[in-house]
Parts: C-alpha cells; sequence; structure tokens
C-alpha cells in the first residue's frame, strides 16, 4: 500500500504540473500565453529524458535509491519553478520537474507489483485505479485551492505530494528493509 498511494502522488504530481504550469507561468510569471502553453513542453520533453534516464540508471543502482535521487530532483526543480519570480528559471524548475518525476511512475510501478507477492494482476488492477484516482482528483484540488488562495499559493499541493512521497519512501525502505525488490 506504501507503493500504491506513492503511485498516487506521482501521477499527481505529473497531471497537476501538466494541467496548471501554463496558467502557472502566464498568471504569475507572466509569460506571454502562447509562449507559456509551449513551455509545458518542457515539463515534458524533461519527462522524456527522465524516464531513459531512469530506465540507465536502475541497471546501476537499486530502484530505490534511484526513485529517492529522482524525488530530490523533481522537489528541486519545483522548488525553482515555484519560488522564482523569473520566467526563464520557471521554465528551467519546469523542465527539471518533469526530469526529476519522469522516473517516479514506472519504477514505483515496479515495486508495487514486485511487492503483490504472487497476485500481480490484483497489484495491477489497483495501480491503474491509482493512476486514475490521482488523474480525476488532484488538478480538481489544486484548481479548488486556486480559486480560495491563488495560483501561486495553491501549488503548495504540489509541494505537499513531493513532501508526501518522500516521506512514504524513506517510511517504506525502513519497513521493507532485507527485503528483495520482489518482495517490496
Amino acid at each position: 500500500w506504501y507503493y500504491w498511494i506513492i503511485l498516487v502522488l506521482a501521477v499527481s504530481v505529473e497531471f497537476c504540473m501538466v494541467y496548471w504550469s501554463a496558467d502557472y507561468l502566464s498568471g504569475v510569471l507572466g509569460v506571454p500565453v502562447a509562449g507559456a502553453a509551449q513551455a509545458v513542453s518542457l515539463f515534458l520533453a524533461g519527462m522524456i529524458v527522465g524516464r531513459l534516464a531512469g530506465g540507465q540508471a536502475v541497471r546501476r543502482f537499486a530502484p530505490r535509491a534511484v526513485i529517492l535521487a529522482a524525488l530530490l530532483l523533481g522537489s528541486a526543480g519545483f522548488a525553482l519553478f515555484w519560488i522564482t519570480a523569473s520566467p526563464v528559471l520557471g521554465m528551467a524548475g519546469l523542465a527539471l520537474t518533469g526530469l526529476g518525476v519522469a522516473s517516479l511512475y514506472p519504477l514505483v510501478l515496479a515495486l508495487a507489483i514486485g511487492a503483490a507477492g504472487g497476485d500481480e494482476s490484483q497489484a495491477g488492477a489497483r495501480t491503474t485505479l491509482a493512476s486514475g484516482t490521482a488523474i480525476l482528483a488532484l488538478p480538481l484540488v489544486l484548481g479548488r485551492v486556486a480559486d480560495l488562495v491563488g495560483l501561486k499559493g495553491a501549488f503548495g499541493v504540489v509541494a505537499v505530494l513531493f513532501a508526501g512521497m518522500f516521506v512514504l519512501m524513506v517510511v517504506g525502505m525502513r519497513v521493507g528493509r532485507g527485503m528483495s525488490i520482489n518482495q517490496g
């Protein structure tokens, strides 16, 4: 269940960024609307590079270590995106966020299915539910919070998602100390 929750949080970050980053770049950082819409491709390009790099990284490092590194990179990129007043730095942060979060979905999915203990089909169904829940709920939550406190403050939701993933990964690693990857 640790991995299921982390999967919800990871997919939530992806879709909050895809849905709301153009509005943030435009409304908060002053990027023209067309440029802000195009800049979302920086997040997606970061994800493509991150997925390729993550695939190479797990050949050399333990998946949990790669996940933690990806969380740190994604969090740092997000912090840059969120706290800067510079459009250029905001776009760089957007790309770094994509680079960091890219490996989370495939690696956490593998850990979740590996932790299923022989019930991989049930784990697969539950992970699909995790993704659907994240895609449906969290971008709407961020939007509702934006209605209440503004878009800059609402992006605190993404900061909480990153913090939650980090805490759950650390707790999951401590609980699962000594387990093989196939055991979770």
